[in-house]
């Protein structure tokens, strides 16, 4: 027997009945009891309007919204989710999972217009996360070995601190904002963007700023690691902090490297020794004009 609802879809509005997996969202949906619009597609997607907020309720899993197309926020965060399978494949708002217990990103939108916020979860890799984010991507406090799966491009601000992070490649190519890596332990700055907004690489193993941005418009500090070397230093900052010293650009920490070293005396040819004596000649006189000698 057919849905009223398919009935009128097909016989009224000229369109294909709904999916079995459409009416079991709309059910998912309609149970959350928030001011949504909801209007299924015929490509078998639904197009919901509004925020979905399932934050802090102990889920240990999300319902299927797989097939959603979602133009406001999603919060999950503060969960026990340990997966994002489930999530729209489109959020046009911010994607916020923070706080969970999520491995793997699998399953996260492809898509998300705002923010990204993925945080204090116990992710080893961000490979199956969304391909685009047209805000700030946050994936701190995790368990990162690798930037692999990052977005080429961040729009606004982005930080992978306190991770596990030898290197920043693999990481965006681009970040508009500001860029945050400290607490990882890295040795080296070669992936990261070539201008940011502002620059903290605090708490690293780092001995050298060879690979880091060349331009920062903010800040870029480097505390907390074991540099002697200032020359790759960035061209362009408005402050620049390490060893608990702030230096206006264009100062700089002076770079042991780049110290000149003390030259050795000055080294003098010995004297060179004669068999013989050298003879001593008396001066000659002349005689006056007009008179003998």
């Amino acid at each position: 027997m057919k849905h009223l609802g398919d009935i009128f879809r097909t016989m009224v509005l000229k369109r294909p009945a709904l999916t079995p997996q459409q009416r079991a969202a709309i059910k998912e949906l309609r149970a959350l009891k928030a001011k949504l619009k909801i209007s299924p597609q015929d490509g078998g997607t639904i197009k919901v309007t509004g925020t979905i907020e399932l934050h802090h309720q102990d889920l240990v899993r999300l319902p299927d919204f797989s097939i959603v197309d979602l133009t406001g926020d999603l919060l999950v965060q503060g969960n026990r989710l340990s997966s994002l399978e489930g999530s729209p494949h489109r959020v046009s708002g911010t994607f916020n999972c923070c706080g969970n217990g999520i491995t793997s990103l699998k399953g996260a939108p492809s898509f998300v217009g705002k923010d990204f916020f993925a945080r204090g979860n116990r992710l080893a890799t961000l490979e199956g996360g969304p391909d685009t984010v047209r805000g700030s991507y946050d994936c701190a406090d995790n368990k990162l070995t690798s930037l692999k799966g990052a977005p080429e491009r961040v729009p606004d601000n982005f930080s992978c601190q306190n991770n596990k992070l030898t290197s920043l490649e693999r990481g965006p190519h681009s970040v508009t904002g500001d860029y945050v890596c400290s607490k990882n332990v890295l040795t080296s700055l070669i992936g990261a963007p070539l201008m940011v907004k502002s620059f903290t690489c605090d708490d690293n193993q780092l001995t050298s700023l060879e690979g880091g941005p060349t331009a920062a418009m903010g800040v870029y500090s480097c505390e907390k690691n074991p540099i002697d070397d200032f020359d790759a230093a960035p061209k362009v900052y408005l402050h620049f902090e390490f060893g608990g010293r702030t230096y206006n650009f264009p100062g700089l920490p002076d770079s042991p490297r780049r110290r000149p070293k003390p030259q050795p005396p000055e080294q003098r040819e010995p004297a060179v020794e004669l068999d013989a004596p050298i003879a001593v000649h008396k001066p000659i006189v002349f005689a006056k004009k007009g008179k003998a000698p």
